[in-house]
């Protein structure tokens, strides 16, 4: 009678393939996955502009202009609660980032706005909501002092709306 040993488990060759494998999957999923909470920020913010949009409608539509700007988004924020009597205004989810509400300069009673904030989106190409805002330099309005460009800038784009 032979003896017949059966070998039972993997080779070196096939450990490494299957690691191999495993490591090229992983190196093209992560990257999407640290890209999620960036983008989920970047949809809260355009959400929270639009609402902010909204509250803004129903102050002009009681007191026929746009809130002054104020020195804070705190300050802003405080004033459009206690004027429209509502109970949150939305913030910015990153406490570094903030977003901007400005008039044109020298106006008593705005008649206009933008309101912006800086995306974590590096490219405009990234993003397609930066192909719906609105852009353009903004000479000639309270906000310029705070450095804002609602052009589409790779490195620091805005995401800006108006009425």
């Amino acid at each position: 009678m032979k003896y017949s040993k059966k070998n039972y488990g993997f080779t070196l060759v096939e450990m490494l393939m299957v690691v191999f494998v495993i490591a090229i999957l992983a190196g093209m999923i992560l990257p999407r996955l640290s890209q999620a909470p960036i983008r989920a920020r970047d949809a809260r913010r355009i959400s929270d502009l639009h609402n902010l949009q909204t509250m803004l409608e129903l102050y002009f539509s009681i007191y026929a202009k746009y809130p002054p700007v104020s020195t804070s988004w705190q300050g802003f924020s405080d004033d459009l609660k206690l004027k429209i009597q509502t109970s949150r205004v939305p913030a910015d989810p990153r406490p570094d980032y903030s977003y901007f509400y400005c008039v044109q300069q020298g106006q008593q009673a705005p008649q206009n706005y933008i309101l912006g904030a800086r995306l974590e989106t590096l490219s405009p190409a990234d993003d397609p909501n930066l192909q719906t805002d609105i852009d353009g330099l903004l000479s000639g309005w309270s906000c310029t002092a705070q450095g804002v460009n609602c052009n589409d800038t790779p490195g620091s784009p805005y995401y800006c709306v108006g009425p």
